[in-house]
């Protein structure tokens, strides 16, 4: 997670220190640390997380499905409207911006 704090704080010119990309940045919240959770209960079959990136889907505008595989360091910059659908992959050192949508439709 401080990896991918460390990145948003290297490519965003706006952020000024590490605390302020861990305690306001909505990508990173919703990104970063919401999703180890969803994530791993997603992929262990320990329960349906859905309360848990839908929360994160409504207070910062970015939907994530626990499912999709995503690599570090990675960062959403403007963040609303970014959808991520469970097919998808997203590998090392990518940066994203508003309005993306990633995913297969099955």
């Amino acid at each position: 997670m401080l990896e991918d704090a460390g990145f948003i704080l290297e490519s965003d010119p706006a952020a000024k220190e590490l605390a302020e990309v861990i305690s306001i940045y909505p990508g990173f919240f919703c990104d970063i640390l919401l999703p180890y959770s969803p994530h791993f209960a997603w992929h262990v079959s320990l329960s349906d997380p859905k309360d848990d990136y839908e929360y994160a889907h409504v207070k910062t505008g970015i939907d994530i499905h626990p499912g999709a595989i995503i690599g570090s360091p990675f960062s959403i910059d403007h963040g609303t409207g970014i959808v991520i659908g469970e097919t998808t992959i997203i590998g090392n050192n990518v940066k994203m911006y508003r309005e993306s949508h990633l995913g297969l439709k099955r």
